[in-house]
């Protein structure tokens, strides 16, 4: 080993060590609790409000958004709206209820210069909400997960965060909006008139979910998964991953992949369909459907495989080139752990 490499050794040993030690003792003076290691004010307090009974001053819509915590949204027995959020020297929050719309809005002062390490406790922001409440529903985080659960039956749902994963399960709404940037979306037992789940960097799960009229999903780089899904048209587009439709029912039902695999199954015959498979570099599997029926399936992938089934019908014919696996699409950042439920 040369004297220069050596030494560059040598500095690279002292560094590590040194660090080590500068991080077992900052530990230490923590009390070797994590906790304390936050950068972040301690004195984090709850408040809850509770609003008149919906009996009394109904509500038409909730608005709720939050800079950098979590928002979950579940059902209580009670008549009126509650919510409980949690505040500091850095974290305020601006309630506002004036003629039917409720309107929560947390936002947290910048820290210029100074580097921020995040507090471990659970500061997420719950709304009760009763059960008969039957108006809108707007939640909005830039870094953190939305959750919205057991509601009854509503106008509409949006939910929309930047990093972190959204997870809306049974309840009814005249339309679902959901979008996310870097996360997940999980939608199940949903019954809506209109549900649109879109994913830049995540994949997009749906489980039993009942649309009267449209289910869209739309990613760029994260895969698609349907279980159980009905509505009268299904139409999926995804940039770089693969869609896993299953035990699907629609009038119409559009597939595309520009890279990846899509694979269908269908509770109806494939003679009630007009059938459309193709790839342009990969193999194909589908029956020939019937080409005077009133139902359409279209699927396409640029780069991979298309494979179609039926509950009954005729059996696939199989044609394309053996063309190599799509490639997988990179992973989705992880979102943030949410909190227990």
């Amino acid at each position: 080993m040369s004297s220069g490499k050596r030494v560059v050794l040598i500095i690279a040993t002292i560094l590590v060590i040194g660090g080590s030690a500068i991080s077992f003792g900052a530990f230490a003076a923590a009390g070797f609790n994590f906790q304390n290691l936050s950068t972040e004010a301690r004195n984090w307090a709850p408040v809850t409000k509770t609003f008149e009974p919906e009996a009394d001053a109904a509500h038409t819509a909730i608005i709720v958004n939050d800079g950098g915590e979590n928002v979950r949204i579940e059902a209580s027995d009670g008549d009126a709206i509650e919510v409980t959020y949690w505040t500091n020297d850095n974290k305020t929050f601006d309630i506002a209820d004036n003629g039917g719309v409720l309107s929560i809005e947390g936002s947290r002062e910048p820290m210029i210069g100074v580097m921020m390490i995040g507090s471990l406790e659970d500061h997420t922001t719950v709304v009760k909400v009763p059960r008969s409440y039957a108006g809108s529903l707007e939640v909005g985080v830039s870094s953190g997960n939305i959750a919205i659960n057991n509601l009854g039956t509503l106008t509409s749902v949006k939910a929309t965060t930047a990093s972190g994963y959204i997870d809306v399960a049974r309840f009814e709404a005249d339309s679902l909006v959901m979008q996310v940037t870097s996360g997940n979306v999980q939608a199940s037992n949903i019954k809506a008139t209109y549900v649109d789940a879109a994913a830049m960097s995540g994949s997009v799960n749906l489980d039993d979910v009942e649309a009267d009229e449209t289910v869209k999903l739309d990613t760029t780089s994260g895969n698609q998964r349907m279980r159980g899904v009905s509505a009268l048209s299904i139409d999926a587009h995804i940039a770089s991953g693969n869609i896993d439709a299953n035990g699907i029912a629609a009038d119409y039902v559009k597939l595309d992949a520009t890279s990846g695999n899509l694979t269908g199954s269908f509770t109806g015959a494939d003679t009630d369909y007009v059938i459309e498979a193709s790839a342009t570099s990969g193999n194909v599997s589908a029956p020939a459907g019937n080409a005077t029926a009133t139902k359409h399936v279209i699927a396409h992938s640029m780069s991979g495989n298309v494979t179609l089934s039926f509950a009954s019908g005729g059996p696939n014919i199989t044609s394309g080139s053996d063309a190599p696996e799509a490639p997988e699409p990179p992973e989705a950042p992880e979102a943030p752990e949410a909190p227990v439920m």
